[in-house]
């Protein structure tokens, strides 16, 4: 699912002291828009495959980076997430 949405404005950086991503800061990214703010940036909230929600601009960036589910640490690929319409 690609995002196209406004905004990375307000979002806290993904990386750690030394330029690497770090798993903390994916949780601290992933809890940083309520699902109002998400819907009202013009991003969509995504579903893993293993039932978990996201915001459609922090989910792809942490599969490129760890390849699961932040949340239970199943093993996700683009393929097995998708948009949730409320």
């Amino acid at each position: 699912v690609a995002d196209s949405g406004p905004a990375e404005q307000g979002a806290p950086h993904l990386s750690g002291a030394n330029g690497a991503a770090n798993s903390n800061s994916f949780s601290q990214h992933m809890l940083w828009f309520s699902f109002f703010q998400i819907v009202q940036s013009g991003r969509q909230i995504v579903a893993t495959m293993c039932g978990h929600l996201f915001c459609s601009g922090c989910l792809p960036v942490a599969l490129e980076t760890v390849g699961e589910c932040p949340t239970c640490r199943m093993e996700l690929t683009p393929d097995l997430y998708f948009p949730i319409y409320i």
